[in-house]
């Protein structure tokens, strides 16, 4: 088995090689003068069943896209065995419904350049919504964590006197299962953004039992507001401690500042899906073992390629 990747999803593809203990085969592009994107193979893939990772977002999420294609043609003209995707974050995930006339479905869209005659598997993980994961043609395969993030909970965060916290309706499935999981109660916000850009309005009623912490849960965040305005407000109403677990933490620059200044949200913990740079209030978690746990359940059976469950 071979693993390749480009210099832009370094993070969750190291990770990864490192788990596996194989080497990590990185395709540099080469970028002409009119834009053109050239790609070239650092290893003979002949024959053998090849891992590309690419996660997808932030400014060179296109040429990723461009490139992420180049590299499973080569693949496939180079008689590659088998090709797996792995996207570890899908950004374009959360565009998966046109925002009234004259918009494009943009996650089906893009979805779709993935074809099932460069691709014999793709895997995504925490898409923004299940459905999104029915865009892709072919065999598309989409991870859940919700039975991980429950042992990680367990083994590293006492449970006791914490409620879980959903920052919006489109969290709430996870925090639900979530909570069932852990038998802890549960709170759902409410989030308007009216002009899709701007800072979001939470809304959150009272809890009738309140405990002392507050763990705020959601598949991604980017700019940090939805996550501090949640836990002003669970400050507000009485919680000591207020903290956010996400699995994909896509920050812009901003974000940074905003989540280091605040005086409500204690820590962030995400995972290395994206680059992510670690501070006293946020806390990367190596996930390299969801992927791994399934390439191996993958191996017993390369030419019968089904869907499956973390667990």
């Amino acid at each position: 088995m071979l693993i390749f990747t480009t210099p832009t999803s370094l993070p969750p593809a190291q990770a990864l090689a490192k788990k596996l203990q194989l080497h990590l085969h990185i395709c540099v592009p080469t970028i002409f003068s009119d834009g053109n994107s050239f790609i070239r193979l650092p290893a003979d893939p002949r024959d053998h069943n090849c891992l590309i990772v690419q996660t997808l977002y932030g400014d060179s999420l296109h040429l990723d896209i461009i490139n992420t294609l180049f590299i499973a043609d080569s693949l496939r003209r180079s008689h590659a065995r088998k090709i797996i995707l792995i996207i570890p974050f899908f950004s374009y995930a959360k565009a998966d419904q046109a925002n009234g006339p004259g918009t494009s479905q943009r996650a089906q869209v893009v979805a779709s350049l993935f074809s099932p005659k460069l691709f014999d598997q793709l895997v995504t993980l925490d898409l923004h919504r299940t459905q999104v994961n029915d865009f892709f043609p072919g065999n598309a395969t989409h991870l859940v964590s919700d039975d991980f993030w429950c042992q990680w909970l367990r083994e590293n965060m006492p449970t006791q006197d914490l409620t879980l916290v959903a920052p919006d309706q489109g969290a709430a499935a996870k925090v639900q299962s979530l909570a069932n999981k852990l038998h802890l109660p549960r709170l759902i916000a409410r989030k308007s953004r009216p002009d899709f850009v701007g800072a979001p309005q939470v809304s959150l009623t009272r809890p009738e039992t309140l405990t002392s912490r507050a763990l705020i849960i959601d598949d991604f965040t980017t700019s940090g507001q939805t996550l501090v305005a949640t836990a002003k407000i669970l400050k507000a109403q009485g919680f000591s401690q207020v903290e956010a677990l996400v699995t994909h933490a896509p920050l812009c620059p901003d974000a940074y500042q905003t989540l280091q200044e605040n005086h409500v949200l204690e820590r962030l913990y995400t995972t290395n899906t994206t680059r992510v740079a670690t501070s006293d209030t946020i806390r990367v978690i190596d996930i390299s073992e969801w992927w791994e746990k399934w390439i191996r359940q993958e191996k017993i059976a390369l030419t019968q390629i089904g869907s499956c469950d973390i667990k």
